[in-house]
């Protein structure tokens, strides 16, 4: 009996896990590896020239984009594909400006805490399976510099694995320093192909370390 109950626990729960991250796709309500022409016009298409890629990879502006579920309070949508114009990445962005205040990066962070306990409640995700890293840039082709702190969540569908996550990053624009609230779905093969080229794991900053690391790299 206890071997039959064990049986249906671990089943049940490999259940509900599997459901919970399928629910993932309704946050955009697209499919990953899905052909673009369901979101935008191919010719809309820019290949990326901003960020070190492995590969081709194409960016659809928000404006282009339709069939997307959109956050209202996220200011910008974008999706990646790669060559043959299977999507890759899907992006909802939102900024933080600080134009009459002095710069905190409580509020980028704020608000990366409540999306994620979002995520949370309302996907029913394992909180133990979210990683945390801290990171700064060493993209040659980036024109700025800045640092990144992010929380990810990898999981597998059949034989594919995918990375959802939230990220906060800190630059300067216009001799201020901005922050970005992300929130990117990914294929783990994009990840580790076309993101990880771009980033070096530090270790964790707080406000004044942001302000000091970006300043300096200005001088």
């Amino acid at each position: 009996m206890k071997k039959i109950l064990l049986t249906f626990i671990l089943i049940y729960n490999f259940q509900f896990i599997a459901n919970a991250e399928d629910k993932i796709e309704t946050l955009f309500g697209i499919k990953l590896n899905s052909d673009i022409s369901l979101h935008a016009n191919v010719e809309d298409g820019k290949i990326s020239t901003s960020i070190s890629t492995s590969e081709v990879i194409y960016t659809f502006a928000n404006k282009f984009l339709k069939n997307i579920n959109k956050d209202p309070s996220f200011d910008n949508y974008n999706i990646r594909t790669n060559d043959n114009f299977k999507i890759k990445v899907v992006n909802a962005g939102k900024l933080f400006k600080f134009d009459n205040k002095k710069f905190t990066n409580k509020d980028c962070n704020n608000e990366k805490e409540k999306y994620l306990r979002i995520l949370l409640d309302e996907l029913n995700l394992d909180e133990l399976k979210f990683k945390t890293f801290y990171r700064e840039n060493n993209d040659k082709k980036r024109k700025f510099d800045f640092l990144w702190y992010d929380t990810s969540y990898v999981y597998k569908d059949g034989s594919e694995e995918f990375r959802l996550m939230v990220i906060c990053n800190h630059r300067i624009f216009k001799n201020k320093i901005v922050s970005n609230l992300f929130v990117s779905w990914m294929t783990e093969d994009y990840y580790r192909k076309n993101v990880i080229l771009r980033f070096k794991i530090i270790e964790p900053f707080d406000n004044k370390f942001i302000e000091n690391y970006l300043f300096s790299k200005q001088s």
